[in-house]
């Protein structure tokens, strides 16, 4: 069987590594392009962008693809969806590897939003924020009016924190959290 995996996630690495086992699969993993440095895969390696949808679509094709595994970070929305689409249209079957979502804790007040540029009108000047995003969210959420926010972005290489924001590590997030 040849196989298209769509990675960037321990779970893909975890899986990656239990098809490569034996031989059976054909693999070749993906990867954005967006980490610098990633972690070994097991299979064949392909690293950037597709180039959009048609080009996508003729990659599966032209490679003969027999399925395709999405084992992309949830934040990774848009290309989950334009690959569902171009499976369906190929009569690829197409396994989308989702992660649980998390689930709010006793004393949490979670806040939900439509989109990011409503996280904003959530946030007042005196909140403590933990805000749990991805790299591709912060532009479009913007500065917020908070007394602290703390950001652990999901995401493997660290970027610039926004402008006006103060932006934490995971574990200096996990430690002030565990001071409360």
């Amino acid at each position: 069987m040849k196989l298209l995996m769509l990675a960037g996630t321990a779970e893909a690495r975890a899986l990656a590594a239990k098809l490569d086992r034996d031989g059976r699969i054909d693999l070749t993993v993906s990867l954005a392009g967006a980490t610098q440095s990633p972690l070994p895969l097991e299979g064949k390696l392909r690293v950037g962008g597709f180039g959009g949808e048609r080009e996508q679509e003729k990659f599966i094709f032209d490679n003969g693809f027999d399925a395709v595994i999405d084992a992309t970070h949830p934040f990774a929305a848009r290309i989950s969806a334009r690959t569902s689409d171009i499976c369906r249209g190929l009569a690829v079957p197409y396994l989308g590897l989702l992660r649980p979502a998390w689930q709010p804790g006793p004393g949490d007040d979670w806040r939900s939003v439509a989109t990011e540029a409503e996280v904003a009108e959530e946030v007042a000047q005196d909140d403590v924020v933990f805000l749990g995003t991805g790299p591709g969210s912060l532009d479009a959420i913007g500065p917020l009016d908070a007394r602290r926010v703390l950001c652990p972005v999901v995401m493997i290489d660290r970027p610039a924190p926004p402008a006006g924001d103060r932006v934490e590590t995971v574990d200096q997030a996990l430690d002030w959290v565990n001071r409360l």
